[in-house]
């Protein structure tokens, strides 16, 4: 990635962190869950929703932490809607091998701002703690509202 495109994908990465459409509780949401990053302190819930045909339809979080876990968990609640569950694991597992250097594929293209991160290893568990919220909504101890 050039400095260029870095630094243009540096002050999206700010924009998205600030942007609060997604923030705050779901109302009717079937399931919620957890993560938290004891290296730096942040801590994310989501909650969510799920249709009949088990894609979800609406997520939320709440967040207190750093800009990259901020805007790591926007790109996340505008992607999780229509997706099947199988479809945000396979994504979480994709995100997390284009962070260490592998291809980001087409499904994922969304994500490509959070990649200025490939080279900062410690900040990965930053941009993989929405998608551990998620995951842990999923879990009996996550479910519930």
């Amino acid at each position: 990635m050039s400095e260029d495109h870095s630094a243009i994908y540096r002050q999206a990465l700010l924009t998205l962190a600030r942007d609060q459409q997604y923030c705050g509780t779901l109302e009717g949401a079937d399931h919620r869950g957890h993560a938290c990053n004891p290296l730096c302190g942040d801590e994310l819930v989501v909650e969510t929703r799920v249709g009949d045909e088990g894609d979800l339809v609406g997520l939320r979080y709440t967040i207190r932490g750093c800009a990259i876990a901020s805007a790591s968990a926007r790109l996340l609640a505008e992607f999780a809607p229509t997706r099947s569950r199988s479809e945000l694991e396979d994504g979480a597992r994709q995100l997390r091998a284009a962070l260490e250097g592998e291809a980001l594929p087409p499904t994922l293209e969304l994500m490509r701002p959070l990649l200025t991160l490939r080279g900062h290893g410690s900040r990965h568990a930053c941009v993989l703690l929405p998608w551990r919220a998620l995951a842990a909504s999923w879990s009996e101890e996550g479910s519930g509202s």
